[in-house]
């Protein structure tokens, strides 16, 4: 039976060439073009994923009220990562992420080789025990233990080292901030998926150095630059530490908000949904509505 269907459709598309070569193109364009569509959608869903337990890492987000004017900041202060693992036992860890915007252009030398890199971040020596990033040299639990310590993407890394092993290493810096000596202790990769997080170099923060200054900072209400993590201890309630926060808030930073005539709130973003939330600025990398991404999937 199905062979006689075979033959009548076959001597159908021989008959009518030309409409059944239209239909064919037709139908292999659409087929094509909605593979194209799943493939993106599913792809923008993927972000940030491959971290272990990434439903339990959330972004601390500000809401901003000054004079009427209200403005959602990836960011907030950066005394306030820290605060909530000191305040909260649900709280397991905390980390924060600073663009180095004000010495974003970075000389790099090792021995006779020398070049300009951007695109680092400063990070807090806990950054590894939230984040999971591949280690082609090196490893997470010790990467930014030591004071002045650097991890390199590799592409980076090759450039300077070549083939040679580049752990323990010192290499000089120099930007706007002066020359520093960092040592090289990690060497990653982006294989285990795609990020939101993405940056050349991973620079610890020093107390007494480079990064200092975020250490130091104790503004609760102004100074939302720091992109802060946090990632909560399996099965902790989330909704209900969130309905702590403006308690929190008033608490450490209460005067400096009013004494400023600004109203803050603070928010858990899940990490996971960071890339498809548009509105909150400013981000690391560029994101993609979540709305857009349901319109071309319905």
């Amino acid at each position: 039976m199905f062979k006689n269907y075979f033959k009548t459709a076959w001597r159908f598309l021989l008959k009518n060439k030309g409409f059944s070569f239209i239909n064919i193109i037709g139908l292999s364009i659409g087929t094509l073009s909605c593979l194209y569509i799943v493939l993106y959608v599913k792809d923008q869903y993927s972000y940030d994923k491959q971290n272990n337990h990434a439903d339990d890492i959330y972004r601390v987000v500000s809401l901003m009220s000054t004079n009427g004017d209200k403005q959602k900041m990836a960011t907030c202060s950066p005394p306030i990562a820290p605060g909530l693992k000191n305040d909260f036992p649900e709280v397991e860890q905390f980390t924060r992420i600073v663009p180095t915007l004000d010495a974003s252009n970075h000389l790099l030398r090792y021995k006779d080789k020398s070049f300009y890199n951007g695109d680092a971040y400063l990070v807090d020596s806990t950054f590894f025990k939230v984040f999971n990033f591949h280690f082609d040299y090196g490893n997470a639990a010790t990467a930014l233990t030591e004071p002045n310590s650097i991890v390199l993407l590799k592409p980076i890394a090759d450039k300077l080292f070549d083939k040679e092993d580049p752990i323990g290493k010192v290499i000089t810096m120099e930007d706007a901030d002066g020359k520093t000596d960092f040592k090289v202790m990690g060497v990653i990769d982006e294989s285990l998926g795609k990020s939101n997080i993405h940056a050349n170099m991973f620079i610890r923060m020093n107390e007494n150095g480079y990064g200092g200054d975020i250490l130091k900072n104790t503004t609760w209400s102004g100074n939302n630059f720091t992109y802060s993590f946090i990632k909560l201890k399996p099965g902790a309630n989330v909704a209900a530490l969130e309905k702590k926060l403006p308690a929190f808030l008033n608490e450490h930073g209460g005067e400096q908000l009013k004494n400023m005539g600004m109203e803050k709130q603070l928010h858990l973003q899940p990490l996971t949904a960071i890339h498809t939330s548009a509105g909150y600025e400013p981000e690391m990398t560029p994101t993609v509505s979540s709305s857009f991404l349901n319109i071309l999937i319905e």
